[in-house]
């Protein structure tokens, strides 16, 4: 029977993005002040993008889903994603992208809608514009109750200039000016979740210190201004689906922060 439950979860994911460099940004600032946030969540080891991002979304530990660096392969033992337990609940999931390798987050047809957009082609900067119209449109012509948009520009940056240079630290605010635009095309129905999968040192990342990330909730039930205890990144899918007004898969380890 189809979920009636009309709440919808935006979870937008800005790639490298350390903690510190958001006490630069106007509009972070805001949107902390507007959240139940913390400054001291964190993410799972190795502290790279795509063992970060299956931890995400299956909600276990790497030595759990076997991806252990940014290269593909087959995991293991397959635990279910957000989506594939929002799909099993009959509610629709879309997603937002410009880096290939998460095309492996979601089993075949559990996903309604995908965007992925070749940011080699396009350019950061133009990436990033194009992957928030395309949001922006979806949001107004759409539905779905779980929508997941990632930036990977902060990452790029930080790679390219180092994490806090001045180059990273505008690429952060730009990301954030993205960011509010999106903001403007949701209702009182949606939560929007922002986080970061890693952050990053110098040049790079991968280390334990990168672990560290920020997590900011606004929506239903987050009262504004208050902190997030002991929020992790494994955290994120049963939050979403408790907002959802579904049960958490069994094998997922993280907890709701609702």
């Amino acid at each position: 029977m189809k979920n009636v439950n009309m709440n919808k979860v935006i979870l937008i994911l800005t790639d490298g993005m350390h903690p510190n460099a958001l006490n630069y940004v106007k509009k972070a600032q805001e949107f902390i002040a507007d959240s139940a946030s913390t400054m001291q969540g964190y993410s799972v080891m190795p502290s790279d993008t795509l063992p970060c991002h299956f931890s995400l979304f299956k909600s276990v530990d790497p030595k759990k889903h076997t991806i252990t660096t940014n290269g593909y392969t087959a995991p293991e033992k397959d635990y279910r994603t957000i989506c594939d337990v929002l799909c099993l609940n009959g509610l629709k999931s879309a997603m937002f992208y410009s880096w290939e390798q998460l095309k492996y987050l979601t089993r075949p047809n559990d996903i309604a809608y995908s965007c992925y957009i070749n940011k080699d082609f396009y350019g950061n900067k133009d990436t990033v514009k194009k992957l928030t119209n395309s949001v922006v449109d979806f949001l107004d012509n759409d539905f779905a109750s779980f929508v997941f948009l990632h930036y990977d520009l902060i990452d790029d940056i930080g790679h390219n200039f180092g994490w806090m240079s001045s180059e990273y630290t505008d690429a952060v605010s730009f990301v954030w000016d993205e960011i509010y635009k999106v903001l403007e095309h949701t209702d009182k129905n949606t939560t929007v979740i922002v986080i970061s999968d890693h952050s990053g040192h110098d040049n790079d990342h991968g280390d334990e210190v990168d672990t560290l990330i920020p997590v900011m909730i606004r929506g239903k039930g987050f009262e504004k201004g208050s902190t997030l205890n002991d929020a992790s990144i494994k955290d994120i899918a049963p939050t979403v689906t408790k907002i959802l007004g579904i049960n958490a898969d069994d094998e997922w380890d993280g907890k709701s922060l609702l």
